[in-house]
């Protein structure tokens, strides 16, 4: 009766702790089938590996035991949603899982999941998942491979309970095709002694970030909670060196990727004295920020920037128009999903009949050195009188000096200057509108770069990412309700 009693007490003292927010004196974390080098699980033994290891040590800086649960991954995820797992190594974050579970930023492990086949098949991969559209492609359930592979629905994908299941079947012609974690893989196959038999195809189907631990937010306050003190205690172990101790004990490479920016001042899109530095900059930080990147942005002249970028001194730039003589030297993002729309600013005294643009050759045009404008009719137009100045403020400063005829601008741009910069001046300048076309903005990587592409692929998949978990959605509407601008492409 004694015995029961404290039993009791133990699970009441617990589900006390969850309800109101308190550390628990332990965790049950689950985990599936074993996943080397993340997880080794030999029997009854304590599981071993990258993860375990990680979180041992930072659970001993938090103060708590750790019970670690195996089982299959189907069954592991069926456990979190029941409310019976507090924890869940290791994950890749994906739009799905975010609303079952608690992340934490920093306890990032790089992976690479690629496609293998028999040595003997006539299996050809260029990198397109097209090429796979006939074949079948062996997975285990449950697992997310992340990039487009886990949504071409297209592909026929026959289901593995466990990663040593789809290496055997695989060698069994249970289908043509499998896709794992490199590492994995290649231990299953050293395993049943046939690494001889197969082959991996390059290049990886996705390259990215895997998080050591992530807390289910049916747990509430808890998730939130524990999510800050493993963060806190992983910080820990990276300033002490455990981390790295526990990577190298098992050889494993972290790709710890850092990406150089740089940017112009064009606020209200982006600038160095707006709240994040703008929207733009904080949606390009999301984007990379997804995919496991941490980001560092320097603030230059347009010019200089354009060349620092060219010659390979920084990794990317934002954000520009797309032109193909930039294309020579640059590879661009997919399009950000923020458009710019473009006027001449003048004097309201200045009286121009105006039709077409040959009827402005007699005035002098202020330009920002280096910019394109998206409008070719007017970049080609040779025969117009462009004077060029370092910066859009310089130009409308030449403009009320009389200087200058007509300044082309951005609408939205100029009307942030006007407010911030000319207040007193506003009165005195209007806009002369001459086109509706709208300009996408990208960001563009220097062809200097040697992982361009790589960079290219994993901000494309970021933007893809935020802009569908509603996190571009709330930058745009954070910053349309500060500064009364519409940046999104729609709606310009």
């Amino acid at each position: 009766m004694k015995k029961k009693f404290w039993v009791f007490a133990l699970f009441l003292g617990y589900a006390c702790s969850l309800l109101f927010g308190e550390i628990p004196r332990k965790i049950i974390v689950g985990l599936g089938d074993p996943y080397p080098p993340f997880t080794f699980v030999e029997g009854n033994q304590r599981p071993t590996g990258i993860c375990p290891e990680i979180i041992d040590a930072a659970a001993k800086i938090v103060g708590i035991e750790v019970e670690y649960k195996q089982l299959l991954w189907a069954r592991l995820t069926q456990e979190v949603r029941n409310g019976k797992i507090d924890a869940v190594i290791a994950l890749f974050k994906t739009l799905d899982r975010i609303k079952y579970f608690e992340f934490l930023d920093n306890d990032l492990l790089y992976e690479e999941n690629s496609l293998f086949k028999l040595s003997s098949s006539g299996i050809k991969y260029s990198g397109q998942l097209k090429d796979l559209e006939k074949i079948t492609v062996g997975v285990v359930q449950d697992y997310k491979y992340g990039g487009d592979f886990d949504q071409a629905d297209f592909l026929k994908k026959e289901k593995c309970l466990t990663d040593q299941n789809l290496v055997e079947k695989l060698i069994k012609k249970r289908f043509d095709i499998a896709i794992g974690n490199n590492h994995v893989i290649n231990y299953y196959a050293k395993k049943l002694k046939i690494q001889d038999e197969i082959q991996c195809l390059q290049p990886p189907v996705f390259t990215g970030f895997s998080h050591v631990i992530a807390f289910p937010k049916s747990k509430e306050k808890f998730s939130n909670e524990m999510a800050q003190k493993f963060s806190d205690a992983i910080n820990q172990l990276k300033e002490n060196g455990t981390y790295k101790k526990i990577l190298d004990k098992y050889k494993f490479v972290n790709k710890e990727y850092s990406i150089e920016l740089a940017y112009n001042d064009w606020s209200p899109y982006y600038g160095p004295d707006m709240p994040n530095q703008g929207p733009i900059a904080e949606i390009i930080r999301e984007a990379f920020k997804w995919v496991g990147y941490s980001t560092k942005i320097e603030f230059l002249p347009w010019a200089n920037l354009m060349e620092k970028l060219k010659t390979g001194r920084c990794d990317a730039g934002f954000a520009a128009y797309y032109s193909e003589q930039r294309a020579k030297d640059y590879i661009y993002s997919d399009p950000i999903g923020i458009c710019s729309r473009v006027a001449f600013l003048k004097k309201q005294d200045l009286q121009i009949n105006y039709k077409k643009l040959e009827d402005l050759k007699l005035y002098r045009i202020g330009v920002t050195r280096g910019y394109i404008y998206a409008v070719p009719e007017f970049d080609n137009a040779d025969y117009l009188n462009k004077i060029e100045s370092t910066s859009e403020e310089a130009s409308i400063m030449n403009l009320l000096k009389k200087r200058l005829d007509l300044v082309i601008i951005d609408k939205a741009v100029a009307q942030y200057l006007l407010k911030k910069k000319f207040m007193t001046n506003k009165n005195e300048l209007d806009f002369l509108e001459f086109t509706d076309r709208k300009g996408e903005l990208f960001l563009f990587i220097s062809k200097t770069n040697k992982e361009a592409d790589r960079i290219k692929k994993d901000f494309d998949y970021g933007l893809k990412q935020i802009k569908e978990d509603g996190t571009f959605d709330r930058i745009i509407k954070e910053y349309e309700k500060k500064y009364g601008y519409s940046y999104a492409t729609d709606k310009n």
